[in-house]
């Protein structure tokens, strides 16, 4: 009971979560054991039934689907003499028959299938999920150790790829934008250079999400006279964060995206699935389109005893990395400039400065839109004056209690004439286009 509490203790932190059933059993029941009387236990087969019986009742007979281009995972290769090389593996997707031409991509040519076996039995057919072996004439057994083998032309060789990601719970470093790490790709692994971009709101670094968490709660707290409000959680078999990730199957590329310059985890505003990166590969590696990708930090020393895998994800298409290609992404950073109020010249429009310097051809931000601190929202109507000043006009009138009176002193020639004016910055928020031609493009 006590290895049982331990394990449900570990399992608790994963996608199987603590109610994973545990079966105590022996390969020989019985086999040497004795009673507490001395006598020799007999054979007891109960534990192994127990765990027939379970199997059967956790475990489903997966769907093969024989329909779709045929695709194999090689895991060994040998010569057998008269015959021909033998490659033996997996079926992954799809079907093979005798006769059938195959390619292997990373060798570059095209075999016909002479002969197959499964488990020492000659077979005609092979369909996905099947242990085969599969006989090919005119193949060096040296060239190919593990590998891909599929219908011709079904399997290319890129250079980049577009992948949905997900940080690894366990690694404890930063994933950072522009960095190299490991890839690994079906049986290759190759150095690329890695691009994040995802939600809009980004949350840095876990900290912050924590950070988040636990002012939240102080709130919450607050807010119920000092006392932590108690409520009933739903039973979960799985923490939600544990959960396994679901990924797109495609992307979209006619949203906008932010740049992000790291992965995070666990957060509301970047949930599994919705982050993604551009990886651009080393050098070219053959590989279906929807592969999975793992990146790892192979060059942390393995004395640290650390995670070492960064990320995971799959592979949603594949890039050449060309300029016109890249610009359809719309990824993007976000800027601001701050300015002040000067005064205001009506009810609906005011005078500001500090945005622009007087050189700046204000033509170009006519009609974009800034922000007050209290979140009123108005547009740059025109500019003022030769020294970069501006007009910002709202559509409804600014709010009285906003609204400061300055000077009205003195007599005379020497009075000064009062001035209203709003104590706040003004905020004007840009885009710029990571991946586009035009830098120069204003875009909010």
């Amino acid at each position: 009971e006590k290895i049982k509490k331990k394990l449900k203790a570990v399992f608790k932190r994963t996608k199987f979560g603590k109610d994973i059933p545990m079966i105590p059993t022996i390969a020989a029941p019985g086999g040497g054991l004795l009673h507490k009387d001395g006598a020799k236990k007999s054979s007891d087969e109960t534990d192994i039934k127990q765990l027939i019986n379970t199997l059967n009742r956790t475990l489903t007979v997966p769907k093969r689907v024989t329909k779709g281009a045929f695709r194999f995972a090689i895991d060994h290769c040998f010569q057998i003499k008269g015959q021909g090389t033998v490659m033996t593996g997996t079926v992954l997707e799809g079907s093979v028959s005798l006769n059938d031409i195959i390619e292997i991509p990373s060798l570059g040519i095209e075999r016909k299938v002479k002969s197959m076996q499964m488990f020492r039995k000659p077979v005609k057919s092979a369909k996905q999920g099947d242990r085969v072996g599969i006989c090919v004439t005119n193949l060096d057994s040296k060239l190919l150790e593990r590998g891909v083998a599929c219908a011709p032309k079904n399997i290319p060789t890129i250079s980049a790829a577009i992948v949905s990601v997900n940080k690894v719970r366990l690694f404890k470093g930063e994933v950072r934008t522009n960095a190299k790490f490991h890839c690994t790709v079906g049986h290759s692994t190759v150095m690329a250079t890695a691009h994040f971009f995802g939600n809009e709101i980004e949350l840095k670094s876990q900290g912050d999400i924590a950070k988040k968490e636990k002012n939240e709660k102080k709130e919450k707290k607050a807010a119920a006279g000092g006392k932590e409000e108690k409520k009933k959680k739903p039973k979960k078999k799985v923490p939600k964060k544990y959960q396994r990730v679901v990924y797109p199957t495609s992307f979209d590329k006619t949203k906008e995206y932010a740049w992000h310059e790291q992965l995070v985890t666990d957060s509301v505003k970047h949930p599994p699935g919705s982050q993604f990166a551009l990886l651009r590969f080393d050098k070219p590696i053959t590989c279906a389109i929807d592969s999975m990708v793992v990146g790892s930090k192979l060059d942390v020393s393995t004395d640290a005893k650390l995670c070492r895998i960064a990320f995971s994800g799959k592979m949603l298409g594949a890039l050449k990395w060309s300029e016109t290609e890249l610009e359809e992404f719309k990824i993007y950073k976000t800027r601001e400039r701050i300015g002040t109020v000067e005064r205001l010249q009506d009810d609906y429009t005011l005078i500001g400065k500090g945005l622009f310097s007087k050189e700046t051809d204000m033509t170009q931000f006519i009609g974009l839109k800034v922000k007050l601190d209290n979140g009123l929202e108005g547009s740059i109507s025109s500019s003022f004056g030769q020294t970069g000043k501006f007009k910002v006009s709202f559509v409804n009138p600014i709010p009285e209690e906003m609204i400061h009176v300055q000077g009205g002193k003195g007599e005379g020639r020497k009075s000064k004439k009062q001035k209203r004016t709003v104590h706040s910055k003004i905020t004007l928020p840009l885009k710029k286009y990571v991946f586009a031609t035009d830098r120069k493009r204003l875009v909010q």
